[in-house]
Parts: C-alpha cells; sequence; structure tokens
C-alpha cells in the first residue's frame, strides 16, 4: 500500500440549507488552511496528499472506495467535534476504524499511539463527551482561548476573529504534524463501513463492562510449559507473545474502551461479587487459557460458572496457533 494522506479529517456533513448552497463549505475552507499547514510544517513527498476530507455520502452509496483507504493509511485522525458529530454513527464508524488500528499499534510495541488529534468545530460539554473522546489528552486551550470557548466555526465566521482563526488553524496543524512524528500507526486493511460499530455506542453515556482471566501464574506453569506467556499475576497473560508485547487483559480493556464502554479488568481467581438471579449492571467477558483447567479449584469454579445461567457473561478462549 502506498502512502495515503497526512492526516484524515473526520466531520458530521451539515444538512442541505435552504439557499441549496454547499452546507459543507465552512469545513472546506477549514480543509483547505489545514492542508496549507501541513504542506508549510512537512516535507510531503511529490503526489502525497496533505490530508483526506469525508465529503459525505452521496445518495444511495455508503463509503467510497478512496474513503476507505485514506482511513487504512493516514497518519492522523483529526475528528471535527460538535454535538452534530457524536451523534452520527458514520463518524463513530471512521473514528472506530482509526483506533483499531493504533490499538493493534500499542499491542505490538506496548507504546501509546496518540495520533488521534480532535479539534473543535463546535465546543461539546464534557458531559455529552463519549468516552473514546474524553479520555483523550489534548488541552484545546492551548490552540487559544476564543477557540476553545467558540469552536474554530465561531472564529471562521466572524471577520473580527480572523487572526484567532489563522492562530487557531497554525497550532492545530503543528499538532497533526507533532503527533504523526511522534508515533507511526502501521497502516490496515480499508474497513467495510457494513461490518463497523460505532466508537460512540448506542447509549447517551459509557457503559459498565468486566473483563476478566482466567490464567495460571509463573509459580503454578506445568513442567514444560513455556514461561514467555505469563507473569506474576493472571493479567500478565499474552497468549500471542512475541507478535504483541502487551497483556490480553489489557489490548481487551483497549478494546472495550473504543467501544465506549467503561473497563474493570480483574482476575478470575478473585472473590467475585455474588451474583443474584438478575443479571447485573454490566456485562462480562471471560478470557480463558486452557492451561488454567489444570489447576483443580479453578476448574471447579468454571464448572459452577458454566453450569449457571448467566447469559450476561461470553466466554473467549484465545488460541496462538503459532
Amino acid at each position: 500500500m502506498g502512502d495515503g494522506p497526512y492526516f484524515f479529517l473526520s466531520h458530521a456533513p451539515a444538512g442541505l440549507g435552504a439557499g441549496g448552497g454547499d452546507p459543507d463549505l465552512w469545513v472546506g475552507r477549514l480543509f483547505d488552511d489545514l492542508c496549507r499547514g501541513v504542506a508549510e510544517l512537512t516535507a510531503l513527498p511529490d503526489g502525497t496528499p496533505a490530508g483526506f476530507m469525508d465529503r459525505g455520502p452521496r445518495p444511495g452509496t455508503g463509503w467510497s472506495e478512496e474513503l476507505g483507504r485514506s482511513l487504512a493509511s493516514c497518519r492522523v485522525f483529526v475528528p471535527l467535534l460538535s454535538p452534530r458529530y457524536f451523534a452520527s454513527e458514520r463518524c463513530g464508524k471512521q473514528w472506530y476504524a482509526f483506533a483499531q488500528r493504533a490499538i493493534r499499534h500499542r499491542a505490538a510495541t506496548d507504546r501509546p499511539a496518540d495520533a488521534i488529534v480532535p479539534a473543535l468545530w463546535v465546543p461539546v460539554p464534557n458531559r455529552q463527551l463519549p468516552l473514546s473522546a474524553a479520555q483523550l489528552d489534548f488541552d484545546h486551550r492551548g490552540l487559544g482561548e476564543r477557540y476553545a470557548t467558540d469552536g474554530l466555526y465561531g472564529l471562521i465566521k466572524l471577520r473580527l476573529l480572523a487572526d484567532e482563526y489563522q492562530r487557531a488553524v497554525h497550532h492545530l496543524a503543528r499538532h497533526i504534524v507533532g503527533a504523526a512524528r511522534a508515533t507511526r500507526v502501521g497502516p490496515g486493511r480499508p474497513p467495510d463501513a457494513r461490518t463497523l460499530p460505532s466508537a460512540f455506542g448506542a447509549a447517551p453515556g459509557p457503559r459498565p463492562l468486566r473483563v476478566t482471566v482466567a490464567a495460571p501464574t509463573l509459580g503454578e506453569l506445568p513442567a514444560g510449559r513455556d514461561r514467555a506467556y505469563y507473569g506474576e499475576s493472571p493479567l500478565d497473560w499474552n497468549p500471542y507473545h512475541p507478535a504483541t508485547r502487551r497483556p490480553l487483559a489489557l489490548i481487551a480493556e483497549d478494546i472495550v474502551g473504543s467501544l465506549n464502554y467503561r473497563p474493570t479488568v480483574a482476575s478470575f481467581d478473585e472473590e467475585r461479587p455474588a451474583d443474584g438471579p438478575q443479571a447485573p449492571a454490566r456485562p462480562e467477558i471471560l478470557l480463558v487459557d486452557r492451561w488454567a483447567l489444570r489447576d483443580e479449584r479453578r476448574r471447579a469454579r468454571l464448572a459452577a460458572l458454566d453450569a449457571a445461567d448467566r447469559p450476561w457473561i461470553g466466554v473467549v478462549v484465545p488460541w496462538n496457533r503459532a
């Protein structure tokens, strides 16, 4: 796959106005200004686009092939935040598609992949942010006080604030370039919009979800079992070593968080909260290592759990064929 765009601008297309003009005129101007800013701060090879902007769906169509390729190859994802943005399933799918690339990078390197650079189109109250956006470590005040209070839409519409707008765009371009230089997220496959979930979930706020791991520790491995996959805690279990450097529980935590769930990670060996006849307030994913069944007590507890009627618990048995 060749080089993709330096950044992907994700935004919620505006509805058609009464005047019949381009509803995304102002977003298009911002995109052009950002492309010029990024180009000035980099030495992009000839033919490498500075950015890609989602122009929105055409009637009767989903994502274009170009959009899918750009999502799979861009270096930085720039979501243009607004209340309309977080109400858009299309935008949530784009965010999720890029977040999976970042999760795979972190799993393989055990290093953060801070390649999502949010921009305020219209300020959004913190209480309305999904978990995927709320957990981003980005201080919007660094782009200017008026930007933080009015957003780029407020700055671009008023000539009186032209200087503030130019300042905000320049700083945003610097953040994009800085993120790309700090982390090179590997390319992925062009995503299929039909099968992608939204990073914003179906509920208005993050929902709790428990991730539980049943795995042995270094001190209880049978003779001949490779110690490289385990640690001092069941939560250290890494069945896909050496392809990944991050324990499976932490990878699962990242994936769960990317779906707007608030995860809690625990060992199956810990005392479980009492389960009554009613389903608990949160679902659960149980990750089971087959070698955990060598322990008689753990095997009995898993058998009891299997015999109980608890459909809110999903069991996954990861298996490394290598």
